[in-house]
């Protein structure tokens, strides 16, 4: 484990993301909004993270949708994890769907999903005429089980 540091201009005070914990690999984010967003059943809403991100090349951040609010109130994101390249300067941002039966109310400052900082390889793609053969090649999705 190694540190690095990131530039962030913060929108919004109270929007710094932040470790929950010592042990922590994701920082919680928050919603960057003045009054509460409702989100019906089935629907989704972007919802402001109140920081821009200056990312060095080779890193880019995971948005995820936080635990306790899947399991407590159906609450997720969208594309499931959202990426944020190293070139993006706007806004964070997180798409949050509500999957339960009822609404449910974004407040202000309210910890609404999480973030990750990765590193990632950039690969060179090689056009060759056959690829190595494994004992997985005809079996496809689900080979390995359920």
């Amino acid at each position: 484990m190694y540190n690095i540091n990131i530039k962030i201009k913060l929108l919004n005070e109270k929007c710094l993301p932040k470790y929950s914990t010592t042990q922590s690999c994701c920082m919680d984010c928050f919603a960057n909004i003045n009054e509460d967003v409702k989100i019906s059943p089935n629907e989704t809403k972007l919802i402001p993270l109140g920081f821009k991100l200056e990312l060095p090349r080779g890193f880019y951040v995971d948005i995820s949708p936080r635990s306790g609010l899947a399991y407590k109130n159906n609450i997720t994101l969208e594309n499931a994890v959202g990426k944020v390249d190293s070139d993006f300067r706007d806004e964070v941002c997180a798409i949050v769907h509500n999957e339960a039966p009822t609404d449910f109310v974004v407040t202000p400052t309210m910890k609404i999903c999480q973030m990750m900082v990765k590193e990632y390889p950039k690969v060179n793609l090689v056009v060759v005429e056959d690829i190595a053969k494994t004992n997985v090649e005809h079996k496809g999705f689900g080979s390995t089980g359920n």
